[in-house]
């Protein structure tokens, strides 16, 4: 076909990897198997096609084929959008992005509402490419449209319309590279104006519920997986919902004034994030391709909108309710520097993430391989705060009063395992020496002055069998999770899988609370019987989020955990757990949401670079437990 327009079809190409199988000749389309692009020189050129098609098809088609398959040809395809193509992409009505109303037309523009962030320096695809992948032969910028949108970007575009007759610029009015706000609260929105699979399904296995809940993660991620950050006096992970039609959208909220540096970086794309069809063995290939380049800055005004709160009245929430078991539930919240905006904010050298990733080398004990982000604030120096409720901050001695007396249940893999040894460390004095490595299930008492009368026991249980360790008759508390092993390379369970049993493991706990709760009183009158007072508490610790990571190990294993599928099996196991609370109650059945914790410490994990193990990673975790166990009244 030599249509240009009929050619853009035929050249769905999306990181070098096909879609579909077969050939349409109804539509005149052809679609290939998903393989690597090879070049072949024939024809008098050199032209890139898939591998399932053969060269001697290739000479047979003759140079019709140029239209699908020349290299050379593919930036006029796709330069500019051409009137045809919006009958391709439907226009979108979105309402309230971060505020305002926002509205993306047919070739995938934001209409009035929000400015145009420009790419700056370093925006490009990662090269080389990971595992044969080709890099895209259109650049970065002409793929991505990055926009922000906030009511003040919507007033000041409408005076730019009334003074311009009508006509007014959607870029940006940065000065000097940095754009100056007021508002303190927007939303970035992303929009892939080139290659965009949105209705493209088949990621998920065939099975019960596999169209509903791949339609849930069509709804809540996307065909795209972004790393989102804005980085300042406030460090935030902005997590992205797809609002169809590969147009994504990034609430963001600020308390503190002060420069800020937007970052977004591309990891994965056609749904290769959740794909277990097509990636039944492999590790999903992770690049870091970045949309904007390393010099988008923000600078939030200090102003009415902000207000006038110092950062440590924002750190302990001064002003806010205490955070209690149903407030807490799912709390969203954020780091905040310790700095401020002022001296010390901004380190002169960049500190790694993790040292030992950089070159994606795999230390013999350690994991490596990461992004080798340097950062350019001290993650260490940051302390996380909720926006809507303040933590009661408890002292190693507070912390021991309140465990004392207690006996505690801990469920889990490692990343539980890396939470226990803070917890008693902290709380109860437990020395490092004391506490077992990899695979071990231990137990520790208080002693005479620290955690007096408690037991406390880490239960090794990676995959979240439910066994005699959970009945709640043996423990005040119980705290479990089951997540990363799942999706990891050993086991590599698929959605389905999970929810299933997720849902029989929490299911079968309620039966035993509720049968607790049954024991405990008279059967006639159900009021408590005498001596006879402990009612099992219980909390579901969300899967930390996954570290960026591509080392030997991970690929090597077919390691399966990237973050929106640990967001999705997560979504499975705390719907069931809302609907548990509402027989049970919030007192008893708790939530701790550990996934929006360290989602933006993704690239802050040195040490073994598989573990949130800074201090002030695990000060927050310990401290958000504390605040459910003994909660302020």
């Amino acid at each position: 076909p030599r249509h240009p327009h009929a050619a853009r079809r035929l050249l769905a190409l999306n990181e070098g990897r096909w879609r579909g199988s077969g050939l349409d000749s109804e539509k005149g389309t052809v679609r290939h198997s998903p393989v690597e692009l090879l070049q072949i020189a024939t024809l008098g050129g050199h032209f890139n096609i898939p591998r399932d098609v053969k060269s001697h098809l290739l000479e047979a088609f003759g140079a019709g084929y140029v239209q699908m398959y020349e290299s050379l040809k593919w930036e006029d395809h796709y330069a500019q959008p051409d009137p045809d193509d919006a009958l391709e992409r439907a226009a979108l009505e979105l309402k309230k992005g971060g505020g305002v109303d926002i509205e993306v037309d047919g070739y995938g523009k934001v209409v009035d509402h929000c400015w145009r962030l420009p790419p700056t320096s370093g925006a490009a695809w990662e090269v080389p490419r990971q595992n044969g992948y080709v890099t895209p032969h259109l650049a970065i910028k002409d793929t991505f449209s990055v926009y922000f949108c906030s009511d003040e970007s919507v007033k000041a575009r409408k005076r730019g319309k009334e003074a311009g007759g009508g006509k007014d610029s959607d870029a940006a009015p940065a000065e000097k590279g940095v754009l100056q706000l007021r508002e303190a609260e927007g939303a970035v929105v992303v929009i892939r104006i080139a290659h965009c699979f949105p209705e493209y399904r088949g990621f998920l296995n065939r099975g019960k519920q596999a169209a509903e809940m791949a339609e849930t993660a069509a709804g809540v991620y996307g065909p795209d997986e972004f790393v989102t950050d804005l980085v300042g006096p406030e460090l935030l992970a902005v997590t992205q919902q797809h609002l169809g039609n590969c147009a994504y959208i990034f609430p963001l909220k600020v308390t503190l004034p002060g420069p800020y540096r937007l970052t977004i970086k591309m990891l994965r794309s056609n749904y290769t994030a959740v794909d277990e069809a097509h990636h039944t063995s492999k590790h999903a290939t992770m690049h870091f391709d970045d949309l904007l380049g390393s010099m988008t800055w923000f600078q939030f005004l200090p102003g009415p909108l902000l207000g006038k709160k110092s950062v440590e009245d924002l750190i302990e929430g001064e002003g806010l309710k205490w955070c209690t078991a149903g407030r807490n539930a799912e709390q969203k919240g954020r780091w905040i520097s310790r700095f401020g905006d002022g001296n010390g904010l901004f380190l002169n050298k960049g500190l790694p993430s993790c040292p030992r990733a950089i070159n994606g080398e795999r230390n013999p004990s350690f994991r490596a391989g990461g992004s080798g982000r340097l950062w350019n604030i001290d993650y260490t120096q940051v302390s996380w705060a909720p926006y809507g409720c303040k933590e009661r901050f408890f002292r190693p001695d507070e912390a021991s009063a309140c465990l004392s007396n207690k006996d505690i249940l801990f469920s889990g893999d490692s990343h539980m395992r890396t939470f226990f040894n803070s917890v008693v460390k902290y709380s109860c004095g437990v020395p490092d020496a004391a506490q077992k490595g990899h695979h071990t299930s231990q137990c520790v008492s208080g002693s005479n002055d620290k955690c007096p009368g408690g037991v406390y026991c880490l239960e090794h249980n990676m995959l979240g069998w439910l066994d005699a360790l959970h009945l709640p008759e043996r423990w005040d508390w119980i705290i479990a999770n089951v997540g990363q092993h799942s999706a990891a390379g050993a086991e590599h369970w698929t959605l389905h899988e999970y929810r299933a049993h997720v849902e029989a493991f929490l299911s079968a706990m309620q039966q035993r609370l509720e049968e607790q709760t049954a024991s405990l009183e008279t059967p006639a009158t159900h009021t408590p019987l005498q001596g006879n007072t402990r009612q099992t508490k219980f909390v579901w610790m969300a899967s930390h989020a996954m570290p960026l990571s591509r080392d030997n190990q991970m690929v090597n294993s077919g390691d399966w955990r990237t973050n929106p599928r640990l967001a999705l099996f997560e979504k499975y196991a705390r719907d069931r757990l809302v609907a548990i609370q509402r027989h049970l109650g919030v007192s008893r059945v708790m939530y701790q949401d550990a996934y929006n914790v360290t989602l933006p410490m993704i690239e802050a994990v040195p040490g073994d670079c598989g573990h949130f193990l800074p201090a002030n990673i695990q000060m927050a975790l310990v401290q958000q437990f504390l605040n459910l166990v003994c909660p302020m009244q």
